[in-house]
């Protein structure tokens, strides 16, 4: 521009120039784009997983070519704590209720310790903590999920695994006990043989509540004095005459 005032270059040569002053403005923009775009594309090459964990074989090789949200290159799975559900019945909920006077949710959680055991039986020392209960009944079940949290520092637990959930819960004051072979299981309905005033066998349903060591607490379908057939039920009809050694079901507080 100066050289064009001094008349020491034509307009035309002035334009020119100006058009290629823009031209490699642009170009050089353009360049610090690209560099922009290939560091973003270079972080992207190193995956940081949001959470600690243990990570699960690779699903692909150096070189091998993904694919933004679309190939899995591995699954993490955080250790600590661990997760543990399960499912408990629509009756055992009630009774649950019952026990503690308001209902078990997120604000009202259940007090009680809960126990979860590894496969050989060993129990794992640190007590699991209610997380979360459903909201609604699973209608194909008719239970309901629960999910504990525990500690997991030892990596006793891992994803996957299958586990025993024991909770304390109150003793009933005047349990029914018999002994869980006597109970016999056909089509989701539970019953028991019984000694009727003939000396015949009779079945009888029956609704069961929680274990305790080898036997099973009764909550419906029996009474003390009934006479329950332990032994030999697989070849039992209605109307076999039973000849028993008289050892009538008593009330007994669970220890």
């Amino acid at each position: 521009q100066p050289l064009s005032k001094l008349d020491a270059l034509s307009q035309r040569e002035l334009d020119a120039a100006v058009a290629a002053d823009a031209a490699t403005a642009a170009q050089v923009r353009a360049a610090q784009a690209a560099v922009r775009t290939a560091e973003l594309n270079l972080g992207y090459t190193e995956v940081h997983a949001p959470i600690d964990g243990v990570m699960s074989r690779a699903q692909i090789r150096i070189g091998g070519l993904v694919t933004a949200y679309t190939t899995l290159l591995t699954t993490v799975y955080q250790t600590d704590p661990m997760y543990v559900n399960f499912s408990i019945g629509e009756l055992r909920l009630l009774q649950l209720q019952r026990e503690l006077g308001r209902p078990p949710d997120q604000r009202n959680p259940s007090r009680r310790a809960f126990h979860v055991l590894l496969a050989d039986g060993e129990e794992i020392q640190t007590p699991a903590r209610l997380d979360f209960i459903d909201a609604a009944v699973d209608l194909k079940t008719d239970t309901l999920a629960v999910r504990l949290a525990i500690a997991n520092s030892k990596q006793l637990l891992r994803a996957g695994q299958y586990v025993k959930v024991s909770v304390e819960t109150a003793a009933p004051s005047d349990a029914l006990l018999i002994p869980q072979r006597a109970v016999q299981e056909l089509q989701d309905k539970n019953f028991v043989w019984v000694v009727g005033g003939d000396g015949k066998a009779q079945q009888r349903d029956v609704t069961m509540g929680p274990r305790v060591g080898a036997d099973w607490i009764v909550e419906m379908g029996l009474a003390a004095g009934d006479t329950v057939i332990v032994d030999g039920v697989q070849k039992l009809k209605p109307g076999t005459p039973v000849d028993t050694a008289q050892q009538p079901a008593v009330a007994k507080r669970p220890s």
